[in-house]
């Protein structure tokens, strides 16, 4: 039982790492992606001086970059909507494979 239970586990770890390279890879493209298109057209919009990407405020004398903030805002928001479209899509093809799979027992058991 155990000899059995080896491959499955060794399975497992690949789909893992395979995500991990996968997500590493998304999230850096998706980053790149906002700060080639997405920060360009924001910055034309708030007056085309840089206000995202060099907006510092200074607080007594605590610098905050309020800029940066929005851009990771921006990025945790599209790389969640990626994620969810993918994990959709991924759960309709699953259900409508199960769905198919079922006809073809009923079809079959009659």
């Amino acid at each position: 039982m155990a000899d059995s239970r080896k491959p499955i586990g060794q399975q497992e770890v690949l789909v893992i790492a395979t995500g991990l390279v996968v997500g590493f890879a998304l999230k850096d493209f998706i980053e790149n992606f906002i700060l080639s298109f997405i920060t360009p057209v924001l910055d034309k919009i708030l007056g085309g001086t840089g206000a995202l990407q060099g907006k510092v405020t200074e607080i007594g004398g605590i610098q905050f970059k309020p800029g940066e903030f929005v851009i990771s805002t921006i990025n945790f928001f599209v790389i969640m909507l990626v994620i969810y479209v993918m994990v959709k899509t991924f759960n309709n093809a699953v259900y409508q494979s199960n769905k198919e799979q079922k006809k073809k027992e009923q079809k079959k058991n009659t």
